[in-house]
């Protein structure tokens, strides 16, 4: 009874937020819609359902029709008492195709929306399905995202949906199966459909409309029940990535694809929503699959391919696994080389004949054809790689690259493979632990056009490096000045690098009066465009031993909206104290006034630093001693005033979080330390380490609190992108897509909610690490407003953390392009864009 009890008050609770949730309708739908909802005695569900549906839509556009389905006394009377809805009484349980029938023959909208019973409504929910139902003819269905955001207020969620809800074309995901937790569909959409029930599990569907899950739009479950709801998923086990991540081409530009090969409909729909300007063609050769790829693809005998395309009509063809069911693969071969463009590529996948496991069964008797895998059944032919450059190179292809799919981690495989080498050659075993090629080729170019491709490209790069500086839209001339810190807002604590300094340590190990600007002045560019090296503005190559220098970037910080700075704090084995002259100036000097932290950087120091090299320099702490008798070194900093609080306990960062040994026993000292001698309470904070997302073990491990470190503990999230790069030499980096991270708000899906957030304005150590760095390209003081504003928003939102605080990485990294201080490329546009961001922030709450 006292659960009951504790439920009817969390509804009551829940339908009243919803009621005083701050929200007026600004749009409506160009279409009416008719809300169609299945009741199986779940009143609570029901009633906080309805409730959101009557708060986030538009009466005048909206019917919201009940279908009763025989539940108890109590359900029928709450339903019989809503003057607002259409109800539908079942005398017998019914499944949902019949349920649904009847709310169809009353329904007068234009739009059915099937609703879960357990689903909340979100902000411009119908507003924006409706925009994607209506984007395109051949669209019969939409679905919004099921989201994860963890929170015990539906005010939050609710909150949470109004900043997520937002227009973006490029988050709408063709999919291959719907879901009824939530979707909408056209009318005569519905009728074709015929049995609901039937094509939940199916994609069946998607033979007869495009299904599309708009990700920009968010519903919740009301009641946490994990297993009710699956997300639609494709299945990813038949997507070839490897395959598709060789198309070079940046997102936004038109180009045609063609796609050969088996089970193909899942892999045609991830091309479409990566390469959303791309027309992507298929052939499918299972010719029993006829029936379920009729709208995306010919379905074909791989022997008699009709093909009927224009000449030199496509970008790529990718073959999957059918070189090897043809009789006469040189003629289908040939006939590709025509309908590909001059510079158009050929990217075949093909199986292995000396794969180990294939010359261990020959060997042995035991050489039979097989349903799928190399010696499938319907396999005419079987290559080796020698055999497969020979065809290619007989059809006037010449191999740009090949790929290896191998088994590196059987031991049982490499075993085999060695024993082989015993008998062949050495070099061998890389064919032997291959299961299949990915053959990159491209036709035979004539000399002379490659030698004006060379010359335009060397042109093209010239005149860049004339207009570089006339091409930046995002640079700003001036300083906005002027800002004062208000309680309410967002407390930005940048990242700030110590070493523009001379430092003995650094003499000895890099060379006199060596700093970071050594690496900032030697950048080069890695491909057109890129923008290296980049200079400071308004201070020049500083030296942080003179206070003026201090006093000015403090000045910078202030006017740009930074609450205050992690100063990087190095205390190393041997009584080393590196890079301390910035920290302890301001120590001294009250003068300097803005709050700052330590942020330890608790790791060797080593080569790595600007090269592979990994020879160590210093090494860190080893001892559970040498870390607990930090804390007497701290303690000088930690008296200090400015010194920054979180809920009154002083911040203490520690960067390398997993490495701290007997962590409990050294924090446990370190807070008892504190308190003996008058410093008061800490408050630990560990940098999220890519070896745990797990927020409860940094909780075991002593920490009152995580930090993003971004990108490095974030670097999952980003797309790589280097195949949309043309290197001016050879590069062995990585190039990361930062416009996809920002646009598709990726800093919202993270596994838990409880981190402080870190954002970085740009990020390319290019000057440290030369053409084996990071970079991040896209980046701009506008997309850093974006991601500014939304943790901001965010962050009012969020019961989970302890202070409203967003981590900036960083301040002054300049060999690692990461650089909110002027610069050349930007001027003040980051410092007056965090301003604007916080400015803009204060009057939405």
């Amino acid at each position: 009874m006292i659960k009951g009890e504790n439920t009817m008050k969390n509804i009551s609770y829940n339908i009243q937020n919803i009621k005083e949730y701050n929200y007026s309708q600004s749009n409506c739908c160009n279409h009416t819609s008719s809300i169609l909802i299945i009741s199986n005695n779940d009143l609570y569900n029901l009633k906080v359902s309805i409730e959101s549906i009557r708060k986030f839509t538009n009466n005048d556009y909206t019917e919201i029709i009940v279908i009763d389905n025989n539940s108890n006394e109590e359900n029928q009377i709450w339903l019989n008492n809503q003057d607002d809805l259409i109800v539908l009484y079942n005398n017998e349980k019914l499944d949902y195709q019949n349920c649904y029938n009847k709310g169809l023959e009353v329904s007068k909208g234009d739009n059915i929306v099937l609703l879960d019973s357990g689903i909340l409504a979100t902000p411009r929910l119908l507003e924006s399905l409706d925009e994607a139902l209506y984007s395109d003819d051949n669209i019969g269905i939409v679905m919004p995202s099921l989201s994860d955001f963890e929170s015990d207020s539906t005010i939050g969620k609710l909150e949470y949906a109004n900043l997520y809800n937002h227009e973006n074309k490029k988050m709408w995901d063709y999919c291959s199966k719907i879901s009824t937790y939530c979707c909408m569909m056209k009318k005569d959409t519905f009728y074709k459909i015929k049995d609901i029930d039937s094509y939940l599990e199916s994609d069946q569907v998607s033979n007869l409309f495009d299904i599309i899950l708009c990700r920009n739009t968010i519903v919740f479950q009301i009641f946490d029940d994990k297993d009710k709801y699956t997300a639609e998923k494709s299945d990813e086990n038949i997507i070839n990535y490897q395959m598709i991540n060789l198309i070079s081409n940046s997102r936004n530009e038109k180009f045609n694809v063609l796609y050969i090969g088996s089970n193909i409909k899942e892999t045609i729909l991830y091309i479409k929503n990566i390469y959303r300007e791309s027309k992507v063609y298929g052939v499918e050769i299972n010719t029993n699959l006829a029936n379920t790829h009729n709208r995306f693809t010919k379905v074909e005998d791989v022997n008699n391919l009709s093909l009927c395309y224009d000449n030199q009509f496509f970008d790529y063809v990718f073959i999957e696994n059918a070189i090897e069911k043809t009789i006469y693969p040189k003629k289908l071969l040939e006939k590709l080389s025509t309908l590909l463009k001059p510079e158009g590529k050929l990217i075949s996948v093909i199986a292995n004949l000396m794969y180990v496991d294939v010359l261990y069964d020959l060997i042995n008797g035991n050489f039979t054809y097989q349903d799928s895998g190399i010696l499938n059944k319907e396999n005419l032919r079987f290559y080796t790689v020698n055999e497969i450059n020979n065809i290619l190179s007989e059809c006037n292809f010449s191999v740009i690259s090949t790929y290896k799919t191998t088994n590196l981690f059987d031991n049982d495989t490499i075993e085999k493979a060695k024993t082989l080498t015993s008998l062949s050659a050495a070099h061998l075993i890389e064919q032997y632990i291959t299961f299949d090629y990915i053959v990159v080729s491209q036709k035979n170019i004539d000399e002379e056009i490659k030698l004006k491709n060379l010359i335009y490209k060397c042109k093209d790069y010239i005149d860049y490096l004339f207009e570089k500086d006339n091409l930046n839209s995002y640079y700003e001339e001036n300083l906005d000045e002027g800002f004062e810190y208000e309680k309410g807002d967002s407390k930005i604590i940048a990242y700030y690098l110590p070493q523009y300094h001379n430092d003995e340590n650094n003499n000895i190990w890099w060379g006199r009066g060596a700093t970071e600007w050594d690496n900032v002045t030697r950048a080069l560019p890695q491909y057109l465009k890129h923008y290296q090296p980049r200079f400071p503005k308004d201070m020049g190559f500083y030296n942080l031993e003179l206070k003026d220098n201090l006093k000015r970037q403090i000045e910078l910080a202030k006017h740009g909206g930074i609450y205050g700075f992690a100063i990087y704090y190095y205390n190393l084995s041997n009584g080393l104290k590196v890079l301390r002259k910035p920290l302890d100036i301001i120590l001294d000097d009250k003068d300097l006034d803005i709050p700052f932290c330590i942020y330890w950087g608790n790791h060797d120091w080593t080569k790595k630093y600007q090269s592979d090299n990994s020879e160590v320099l210093a090494l860190q702490f080893r001892s559970c001693k040498e870390y607990k008798e930090t804390i007497h070194d701290m303690q000088k900093y930690l008296k200090d005033d400015r010194y920054i609080k979180i809920n009154g306990k002083k911040l203490i960062m520690i960067h390398c979080s997993l490495d701290v040994p007997n962590s409990n026993e050294v924090f446990n000292y370190w807070r008892d330390y504190c308190k003996e001698n008058g410093l008061g309470e800490i408050y630990i904070m560990a940098s999220k380490d890519v070896k745990s997302n797990d927020l409860n073990y940094y909780k075991l491990l002593g920490y009152d609190g995580v930090n993003e470190f971004n990108p490095n503990s974030e670097i999952s999230k980003y797309n790589k992108i280097n195949s949309e790069v043309e290197f001016i030499r050879d590069y062995y980096g990585y190039i990361f897509d930062a416009v996809d991270y920002v646009e598709n708000k990726k800093y919202f899906d993270d596994e838990f909610r409880s981190i402080y957030k870190c954002i970085i304005p740009d990020w390319d150590n290019t000057p440290r690490k030369s053409n084996r760095g990071w970079i991040f390209k896209g980046a701009s003081p506008k997309l850093y407003y974006k991601w500014l504003v939304d943790i901001m928003k965010y962050n009012k939102i969020n019961p989970n953390i302890e202070d409203d605080i967003v981590f900036i990485n960083a301040w002054n990294e300049w060999g690692e392009g990461a650089v909110l201080e002027p610069c050349s490329k930007y001027g003040y546009s980051y410092l007056n864009s965090t301003k604007k961001a916080i400015e803009d922030v204060r009057k939405s709450f």
